[in-house]
Formats: C-alpha cells, sequence, structure tokens
C-alpha cells in the first residue's frame, strides 16, 4: 500500500485581518446592516476590491474604502471576519497565524470616522473584544493556533499608546504584540517611539512594517529605537550593506509577502530579484506570508510555490520558513515549545 503524503504543516505571520475577508461576507454583512453596495455578488465584490496592475494604490486604498466601512463598529461582523479566518487558513493547512489590525480604524465610537461608517457605540476596546471572541471560537472549531496584532498606523501617533495599553489588558485574550502599520513615507514621530519602548517594557511583542516602500533607514530606527523582533517586509535593506549586516546580527526576522509586494510595486515585479532570494541564500531569518488575500486574491501555498520556483528555496528552506516562523512567532513560550514540536515531526 503506498504512504500517504504527509501536508506540510503551515505558519504564516504577517496576515492582516481586514484584508482577508471572504467577500461572499462582505455582502452577507452588508444586507444585513442596511447598506447600499453597488456590487450585486460575490464575483463583482471579488472583481472589486482585487489589485491586478502592479503598483495600482488607487485600486488599494479604494478597497479599503469599500469594505471597511461594511464592518467597522459591527461587533457581530468582526466576531465573524475572526472566525472565518480560521476556517479558511485551516483549510490552507495552517496550524498557526498571527492577523493584525487597527482597532481604532474599525472603531465607530471616539476615533475619527475615516470610512465615512455612522457614529456608535464600539469603541477600540469593544473591537478588540469582539475580533479575540471570533478568533478563540474559530481555533477551538477548526483546531487552529492563531494570536492577533494591534497596528499602531504612522500618521496617527496619537493611537498608538492606546494601542500598547489594549494589548497588555488584552494580553491574556490572544492579543500578543503590536505593529505599525500604513504610510512609510510619513515621517517617524515620537510618540510611536515612546509607544514601542512602553511595550518592551511590559513584555508586549513588537513587529512593524519598515523598508517596504520607505528607505532603509527604516529598517535601522525599527531595530535599534523601536527594538523589534520582526520586521514587515523588510525589502530596502539589502539596499544598505551596514543595515543589511545590522538585520543579520539582530537576528530581527523578516515577514516577506511575496505577491503583495510585487502588486504593491515595493519590489521588482521579477521575482528572480526579489530581495528573499538573498534571504535565502545568506540563510536570513525569514518566512513567507500572504499579507491581504482579499486584495491579492492569494494563499500561502502560491507564496510558497513562489519561493520555490523564484527564490531558489529547496523543500528543506520551505520547512525552514515555518520553523524561522514558529521560533518568532509571539505565543507563550509554552505553546511556542509545541507548536515546534508539532512541526519537526514532519518529514521531508
Amino acid at each position: 500500500m503506498m504512504a500517504t503524503k504527509q501536508i506540510m504543516p503551515k505558519v504564516e505571520l504577517h496576515l492582516h485581518l481586514d484584508g482577508a475577508m471572504r467577500p461572499a461576507s462582505l455582502l452577507d454583512i452588508a444586507r444585513k446592516r442596511g447598506l447600499s453596495i453597488s456590487t450585486p455578488d460575490e464575483v463583482a465584490v471579488r472583481k472589486l476590491v482585487t489589485v491586478e496592475k502592479i503598483g495600482d494604490w488607487e485600486r488599494i486604498l479604494g478597497s479599503f474604502s469599500f469594505f471597511m466601512p461594511i464592518i467597522a463598529g459591527d461587533k457581530d461582523a468582526l466576531e465573524r471576519i475572526a472566525y472565518e479566518l480560521c476556517e479558511d487558513k485551516a483549510k490552507e493547512g495552517v496550524v498557526y497565524f498571527e492577523a493584525r489590525f487597527s482597532p481604532h480604524f474599525l472603531a465607530d465610537k471616539d476615533v475619527p470616522l475615516v470610512w465615512g461608517q455612522k457614529p456608535g457605540q464600539c469603541g477600540a476596546k469593544e473591537v478588540v473584544a469582539a475580533v479575540s471572541t471570533g478568533l478563540r471560537r474559530g481555533c477551538e472549531k477548526f483546531g487552529i493556533k492563531a494570536r492577533l496584532i494591534l497596528c499602531c498606523i504612522r500618521d496617527k501617533p496619537e493611537w498608538s499608546m492606546d494601542c500598547v495599553r489594549i494589548a497588555q489588558e488584552f494580553q491574556d485574550k490572544l492579543v500578543a504584540g503590536i505593529d505599525l502599520a500604513a504610510n512609510e513615507a510619513v515621517p517617524m514621530d515620537q510618540r510611536h517611539i515612546a509607544a514601542y519602548q512602553e511595550a518592551y517594557k511590559c513584555g508586549i511583542h513588537r513587529t512593524a512594517h519598515a523598508g517596504e516602500l520607505g528607505p532603509p533607514e527604516n529598517v535601522r530606527e525599527a531595530i535599534e529605537q523601536m527594538k523589534v523582533e520582526r520586521i514587515g517586509h523588510g525589502y530596502a535593506a539589502v539596499k544598505d550593506e551596514q543595515i543589511y549586516k545590522l538585520v543579520q546580527s539582530s537576528g530581527v526576522h523578516i515577514e516577506v509577502c511575496p505577491t503583495s509586494g510585487k502588486m504593491t510595486g515595493s519590489i521588482d515585479a521579477d521575482f528572480t530579484k526579489h530581495p528573499a532570494v538573498r534571504f535565502n541564500k545568506d540563510d536570513l531569518n525569514f518566512s513567507l506570508s500572504t499579507d491581504d488575500p482579499l486584495l491579492f486574491n492569494n494563499i500561502i501555498d502560491d507564496e510558497l510555490n513562489i519561493g520555490r520556483q523564484f527564490f531558489g528555496m529547496s523543500e528543506e528552506d520551505i520547512h525552514k520558513t515555518m520553523l524561522n516562523a514558529a521560533k518568532s512567532s509571539f505565543l507563550p513560550q509554552h505553546d511556542k515549545q509545541e507548536l515546534l514540536k508539532d512541526l519537526q515531526k514532519f518529514q521531508m
């Protein structure tokens, strides 16, 4: 009898909750809330939000402007999308993932209503509570592990310390860390750095988008001033040898998102010129993720296949990125060791 081929267990660290929703769910939520939207069906929603042209930031920003008002301030919707993400990732063979989001962008109380949502009763803490509830239910139902990361927003430094406080309050409710996201062209505000230093003191894990569309110096800043353990994208590090050596010596983990990087225009469209080719050659601490599956219509296997086809990654290399991701995850130590044991059981 032929032995059944094992499916490699997968770990994904860079995944935006609001960029990973199901088109069908967006439609259903909009209808339940009585929101008028112009798209008649799931196919139309997918066509509206999928980024098809490289560097099409009008489409990227337009997609968020379309779907964020549908879910912002709706606790049931927020719980639902977190629950469904667990199911979707489990179907992809993911055994652990981390989902990030801005609780303030998804609120409708005590924040600027940037998406045109109506004022309501759902503040940033209520957003986190709803998402945490959905994630916990999803993990239990689909036999998957997951944690949450709260995003500080680069042009909203007034929110950052609040993210740290909420993360601290919800540490026992699946919130594991903070991130800094959005436009790297916005100069770094000292309030972000203060928030990250406070997170460091409180034992809250830290990652940050840096060196995606911004300069190499943003990577240095994240490591040295913000004391990050991981960096989202980090591609610009290869443009400065001193900063690249800092990445190597620090052991900071790089969250690589191949499809996203190509479609946002943050890296060369030719994957054979992707910084991850060098990351792999130099045995850098990195892993592969999808970033925003709703926008880029991708799953984790698409990213792994890009690694195999264009980055020169063997199956052993792919498996090593899973171990890298597990070691660099924001899980408590006991849970991390369990995850590593599960991954190490997999035989190439």
